[in-house]
């Protein structure tokens, strides 16, 4: 135990040191919170969160986790007694699930899109905490909740969205273009979503060391897991590769330790920050090529390291079109919607808008003196939107060149708005990106929050916790739950509850619902006959009559591509 808090002592004061060191060399944490983002960024991340939300929580898995025998309910950590008691019929827990995916889809467009980023984050709270009432907590769904509440607090919206199409017209209305420009609070928001990451990988990082430096510093516990990755489908070759060279493994898990506590130093920098996010994506799918952990909600995500408005230009400039000038009519309140709508999708500075109330119809004027004119002007427009580059192929093709200036010239034709409004042109209006004062207090309450649980080794709670560790003692050994049946002909047969397909198809989690009764004892009988009756319910062929249930030691072995039975032991029987 002392030598344990000694290492924690020393990686956390060499971590301290670090940061000091670049802070004085580099000025590195100054420059970091001084450092602005774009709307553009954060606009991206609330459509990654939004959709990986939509796709990941299924109202079919929350039913079946919430209609569970309660002797397979096991609170997490801190206020999972709480939960238990929140539990609601399946009717309203349908309705709250209609909730969640309004909100969320609401969010991904942009359409309320903070108020429905906050009713997002408050409803997938009590919805995922249901997944997590069997003893485990599953880790996929935290930064999502984390990056939710961020795009509540934060200016998410003011551009990709609807909110920002009618901010748009709004401005335009009077007359004013709405633009949005860099801004700290912007940086603010992705700083926290950054280092929200880099937090979910430290600890781990840190644990490793401290706990279980010898077996991960060894490459024992790569090794082990690897091992145990074919406990219920077969080794791949690239597993049964590495596991024969333990010199790799060694190397693969140093790796790994120094990428977890390394991530969040590298995050301070610009210039590395995407190539961290590019790092952490290989780590990812390595882990999952090796381990079979694949963690897809978070590599989804990963789109926050990466500056968008900055690549966007630096794409708008090698395709070297230059800007635009944008002639409309400042009198049509149609022109003038168009031209506010452009503005706050113009992410790279191509668009410059000049009023003309003589002009009839919607020019624009390109840098080399070529000139388009209505629909021609849009297709000009087009190739410098990044918005609309997709469709700028396609806007000269046959048939759609001709619709497209019928179309227009129909409305240039049916307009009255230029005799019938007066609004004068009142130039741009950059957008303050404004935030309320608790908004950064939020996610640094949040983070700090993560960073208690973390040093105290909470793992298993939500929605804030140290992610998975790893760092305990491992083995090559697994235990598995088998059961023999007889029938009404006394025929026995053997069969494996721990592995069973039918059950795997349908509860995601079973693997850890079996793994409750993976303990001898009077206590765990209730669990292993609410296994069983469950496991009955989907194997009704089988006119069960007796029922023996044993704990089965197995030792993996990739090279030969088996495991070996090392014990069986008679724990339960049961008469139906």
């Amino acid at each position: 135990m002392t030598f344990l808090v000694l290492r924690l002592f020393l990686v956390l004061l060499v971590s301290l040191s670090t940061l000091a060191i670049l802070e004085w060399r580099f000025k590195a944490l100054t420059r970091f919170l001084n450092e602005k983002s774009t709307a553009l960024n954060l606009a991206v991340a609330r459509i990654a969160v939004a959709g990986t939300l939509l796709w990941q929580i299924r109202l079919n898995d929350i039913l079946l986790s919430t209609a569970l025998d309660p002797a397979l309910r096991v609170p997490f950590q801190i206020w999972g007694s709480l939960a238990l008691r929140l539990i609601a019929p399946p009717a309203l827990m349908t309705a709250i699930y209609a909730i969640f995916l309004l909100s969320a889809f609401l969010m991904l467009i942009g359409l309320f899109g903070r108020i429905a980023a906050a009713v997002t984050a408050i409803s997938a709270v009590y919805l995922i905490s249901f997944l997590f009432l069997y003893g485990k907590v599953d880790h996929t769904y935290h930064h999502l909740v984390f990056f939710a509440v961020v795009c509540a607090v934060f200016p998410s919206t003011d551009t990709l969205s609807m909110d920002a199409a009618w901010a748009a017209w709004r401005d335009a209305d009077t007359g004013r273009l709405r633009r949005s420009q860099p801004s700290l609070t912007y940086g603010y928001a992705m700083q926290s979503m950054w280092i929200f990451v880099g937090l979910a990988y430290y600890f781990p990082g840190l644990w490793k060391f401290s706990r279980g430096w010898t077996h991960w510093l060894s490459g024992k516990s790569l090794h082990d897991f690897i091992a145990l990755a074919g406990e219920w489908l077969s080794w791949t070759p690239p597993q049964v590769w590495l596991f024969q060279r333990p010199t790799l493994i060694s190397l693969c898990s140093v790796l790994g330790v120094l990428f977890e506590l390394g991530f969040i130093f590298s995050i301070l920098f610009p210039l590395l920050r995407p190539f961290a996010g590019l790092l952490g994506l290989a780590f990812h799918n390595a882990t999952n090529l090796i381990l079979r952990i694949k963690f897809i909600p978070l590599q989804s995500c990963y789109v926050i390291f990466f500056d968008w408005t900055a690549i966007l230009s630096w794409i708008s400039r090698k395709l070297t079109l230059g800007c635009v000038t944008v002639l409309y009519d400042s009198h049509c309140k149609l022109c003038r919607r168009a031209a506010g709508t452009l503005a706050i999708f113009d992410w790279t500075d191509s668009l410059v808008f000049v009023p003309n109330s003589e002009t009839l119809y919607f020019s624009a004027i390109t840098g080399d003196g070529r000139a388009g004119i209505g629909y021609e002007g849009y297709k000009l427009i087009a190739a410098r939107v990044p918005l609309l580059w997709m469709l700028r192929p396609f806007m000269g093709l046959p048939g759609i060149q001709q619709l497209g200036t019928a179309i227009y010239q129909w409305v240039a034709r049916s307009r009255t708005c230029s005799v019938l409004d007066r609004t004068e042109a009142r130039g741009e209006n950059m957008l303050p990106a404004r935030a309320a004062v608790i908004a950064g207090w939020v996610p640094l309450a949040g983070l700090s929050l993560m960073m208690i649980l973390g040093l105290l080794h909470v793992v298993n709670t939500w929605p804030f916790s140290c992610f998975p560790t790893f760092d305990g003692p491992t083995t090559d050994v697994v235990t598995q739950l088998s059961i023999q049946v007889h029938n009404g002909s006394n025929v026995a047969k053997d069969w494996n509850l721990s592995s069973d397909r039918k059950l795997r198809d349908v509860y995601q989690r079973w693997y850890w619902l079996a793994y409750q009764g993976n303990v001898a004892g009077a206590a765990t009988r209730p669990k292993v006959a609410a296994l069983v009756n469950l496991w009955l319910k989907y194997h009704p062929e089988l006119h069960a009559r007796n029922v023996v249930v044993f704990l089965d030691r197995y030792q993996m072995r990739p090279v030969e591509e088996t495991r070996i039975r090392l014990t069986r032991q008679k724990c339960w029987e049961f008469t139906f």
